[in-house]
């Protein structure tokens, strides 16, 4: 599965809460937040 794909089931709930899951999900999430913002 695509970690986007995984992300959107994730935070929606459709995946459970396990370790491997939790520490996927805030690895993508800091991944994202660490992402320049652009101000088009």
């Amino acid at each position: 599965m695509l970690t986007i794909e995984f992300f959107r089931r994730y935070r929606d709930g459709e995946l459970g809460d396990d370790d491997d899951m939790m520490m996927w999900a805030g690895l993508y999430h800091l991944y994202l937040t660490s992402l320049p913002v652009r101000h088009d």
